[in-house]
């Protein structure tokens, strides 16, 4: 008789039947499912978010939740299960950095390698203009001094003639400004994007 090893043994079985097996406690069936798609959602998550480790990390996150959930598992289509859940994940990563992360400018600025089909970088810088034409003159150059022009805080408070805590003041009030009016803007331009 020939049987086949256990690495293989799932290796010709429709997506579909994997998914059946899993939701049965199959640990064979679902190392195949890691084994077919670990490499395309890894790539995706990767060139989505530029980062290695934070891709990498999302794919393991999705397995074991595909794994601590498999009992429970309703998917139609493994492969856009799977691209989906990704997506979503993603998603929340950019969401976070650009929401917490606000100490640089830079940080909201959407990775020029992501493929958003109707966004436009304009519209997102024209945005932040205008909500640094909201602030106070000199709390709007001191920012942009800092963020854009990259000076220190100690360069700063030299050409305007304050103390460093003067500067950090000012950077604060246009970062909480910031936040406050790009904070409902962004997500719902990943999101839009995402899914266009």
């Amino acid at each position: 008789m020939n049987i086949l090893p256990i690495q293989d043994k799932f290796s010709d079985i429709s997506d579909e039947k994997l998914v059946l097996f899993v939701k049965k406690g199959d640990k064979d069936a679902f190392s195949e499912i890691f084994k077919r798609y670990w490499k395309p959602l890894s790539q995706y998550a990767i060139q989505k978010t530029n980062s290695v480790d934070v891709g990498k990390e999302i794919i393991q996150e999705l397995f074991l939740t595909l794994w601590e959930r498999h009992a429970d598992l309703k998917i139609d289509s493994l492969k856009a299960y799977l691209f989906s859940a990704v997506k979503y994940k993603v998603i929340a990563e950019l969401k976070n950095k650009i929401i917490k992360n606000t100490e640089n400018i830079q940080d909201f600025e959407i990775p020029a390698h992501i493929d958003f089909h109707d966004f436009q970088l304009d519209e997102l810088n024209q945005r932040l203009n205008k909500c640094l034409d909201k602030l106070p003159k000199k709390t709007n150059e001191i920012f942009r001094k800092s963020r854009q022009e990259e000076l220190s805080h100690k360069d700063i408070s030299v050409l305007y003639d304050i103390s460093e805590k003067s500067v950090e003041y000012h950077i604060t009030q246009a970062l909480k400004l910031i936040k406050l009016d790009l904070k409902e803007f962004l997500p719902s331009i990943l999101i839009g994007s995402f899914f266009l």
